[in-house]
């Protein structure tokens, strides 16, 4: 016996046009009706058939659920849209109680699909992050949530968002890794893991007992460490920002930004009235000229980036442009977040202040600076537009990242030169995080578009000159315990090359990254015909060095931790929003790819 369904004819038309006239062709998708005017409007609609048990639809399920419409909702929904337009609401299964028994079971089914679906990328990265929410089965208790991810440069998985307890007996860095490589166990995944990508927090990247090292130890291996590169620019724009004293203030928000978010609208908002523009005249002619370099390298990729990034990201660096005078109009887009945690907002509004100097300074004292703080602004805003926004902005290209540290540091040190101050706090910064100038790391320059050829040729042949007879499985230039962490150089100079940085530890990366050395000794303009290096490129460029992804996970978790009944569920809920969102990325667009 058919299971209770209803059809229907979903007409824009009312029922009287939709009979009237029986002769009209193709009723079932248009009528024509005349207007006052006599021009003849066409009305379309469209004959479907709802099946009786429509709530438990994977793509409606899964949509409502990332939409975040509780059963209720699309229970009652659903049962309007179906009597307005004419269909038979007892022949379908519509109450809350189906809604959701339908989407809890319907969820968990999804989950299990897209577990089953995933094959891990042969070269993994592993992401994690966590954040303190309310527990599931009291609101208000607090645990702590870890994202766990795992993927490459083409897409990344989470794999789940196990809860602790924080404050126990245990180590963080135990907990963490514990509950990392029970998931990744539990995924099938990981002897896939190559590399680290982690924020740069104690917990993280101590050498004892620290979340790297615990898993390390857990999966007994040695791994590739890739710190955040976006976390490791906040560290230094955070140092020079403190280091400056432009704001002493212990409050959470920046005072400073608070207030220019008070008087936005009495101030310019757009570049109509003059606006202060970095003025090079204001230094000594040795000044100007590192100056006109650094600003020449700035404009180059800022340019480049105007239409690739979008958000708080492209605001960057159209101030960045305006500052710099590389454009000759602006609109400041009404400020939103001041809270220190907020680090984007230390650049953006400290550029929008930087510029409005002259107006600001019309004010009564007080209104939005102080009378010390203009020049400390000043240095600040020079400083992140002219050196920092041409590192930040190409920061997250693995391949790239030796030459680009190494490149940063050398302007820092030539920056002493403009600012001694900014540049003693930057390089103090950075020192802590040289991560990607190990002997570890280094080879990742060989496979780099932006390193000139003879520096690349030179890193080879000191590759070749350092390769040891036997395989490195744990690389001997690192400290701590168990698998250790590996050591940072010291020493580095304006002379300092790539081949410098390179040692034997470099071809621990050769080895677990599979990287064919039989292009070494060719001539670097043979390279990208070799087949040993386009099979290497593709095994390089796979690895991650931001944390994004577990920035994206830590979001997705809190915002549907409300919608769960059950720890199972809520693990459920993130793996159908998370699928969903891949099949339809955009819906906006008309077209979704199911």
């Amino acid at each position: 016996m058919d299971e209770p369904s209803t059809s229907f004819h979903s007409l824009l038309s009312s029922s009287e046009d939709s009979n009237s006239d029986a002769d009209s062709s193709d009723s079932d998708s248009e009528c024509d009706t005349e207007t006052p005017t006599g021009h003849r409007r066409t009305r379309t609609g469209t004959s479907v058939f709802i099946p009786h048990n429509i709530l438990a639809s994977p793509n409606l399920v899964s949509l409502s659920t990332r939409m975040g419409i509780t059963p209720t909702q699309q229970s009652a929904f659903t049962e309007e849209l179906v009597r307005e337009v004419g269909g038979d609401t007892s022949k379908l299964a519509l109450s809350y109680a189906t809604a959701d028994k339908s989407r809890r079971r319907v969820v968990g089914d999804i989950a299990n699909s897209a577990k089953e679906a995933w094959t891990p990328p042969k070269f993994a990265s592993l992401h994690w992050d966590g954040k303190l929410m309310s527990s599931i089965s009291n609101q208000n208790e607090k645990e702590e949530r870890l994202s766990v991810l795992v993927g490459d440069t083409n897409n990344v998985k989470l794999l789940g968002v196990p809860a602790y307890r924080p404050g126990t007996d245990r180590k963080s860095g135990d907990i963490i890794s514990k509950l990392s490589v029970n998931l990744l166990q539990s995924w099938n995944c990981a002897d896939n893991i190559k590399n680290l990508v982690f924020d740069t927090t104690a917990s993280n990247t101590g050498h004892m007992s620290a979340a790297c090292i615990a898993i390390q130890t857990h999966l007994g291996k040695a791994l590739l460490w890739s710190a955040c590169r976006h976390h490791v620019g906040e560290v230094m724009l955070t140092q020079i920002f403190k280091d400056l004293q432009i704001e002493t203030s212990k409050s959470p928000e920046v005072t400073l930004f608070s207030r220019y978010k008070s008087n936005y609208n009495i101030l310019p908002q757009n570049s109509e009235q003059p606006l202060a523009q970095f003025d090079i005249t204001e230094f000594s002619q040795t000044q100007q000229t590192l100056l006109r370099k650094f600003k020449a390298d700035a404009e180059i990729v800022l340019r480049s980036k105007m239409d690739l990034v979008r958000d708080d990201y492209n605001e960057f660096v159209e101030l960045s442009m305006f500052y710099l005078g590389f454009q000759t109009s602006i609109t400041f887009k009404r400020p939103g977040a001041v809270h220190k945690a907020r680090w984007m907002a230390k650049l953006l509004y400290s550029i929008k202040i930087s510029l409005l100097q002259d107006h600001i300074r019309q004010l009564p004292k007080g209104t939005v600076t102080t009378k010390h703080q203009p020049p400390k602004i000043r240095d600040f805003v020079t400083f992140a537009t002219i050196i920092y926004s041409t590192w930040w902005l190409t920061c997250s290209n693995a391949v790239d990242a030796p030459y680009n540290d190494l490149k940063l540091y050398k302007q820092l040190l030539l920056y002493s030169e403009v600012n001694a101050c900014v540049s003693a706090s930057a390089i103090a910064a950075m020192e802590r995080h040289l991560w990607y100038l190990t002997e570890e790391m280094v080879p990742l320059a060989l496979f780099s578009e932006k390193v000139p050829g003879v520096e690349k040729q030179a890193l080879a042949c000191k590759l070749l000159a350092v390769k040891p007879d036997t395989e490195i499985i744990i690389p001997s230039n690192r400290y701590g315990k168990g698998f250790k962490k590996p050591n940072f150089p010291t020493n580095i100079t304006e002379a300092t090359t790539l081949a410098d940085l390179a040692g034997t530890d470099s071809w621990f990366t050769m080895r677990i990254l599979q990287l064919d050395d039989g292009f070494l000794s060719d001539s670097v303009d043979t390279w990208p015909q070799s087949p040993a290096f386009q099979t290497s490129v593709a095994n390089v460029r796979a690895i991650n060095v931001v944390n994004d992804a577990a920035e994206r996970g830590v979001k997705l978790s809190s915002d549907f931790l409300s919608a769960a009944r059950s720890e199972e569920h809520y693990q459920a809920i993130l793996q159908t929003v998370e699928d969903d969102r891949r099949k339809r990325p955009n819906l906006r667009k008309r077209k979704l790819q199911l």
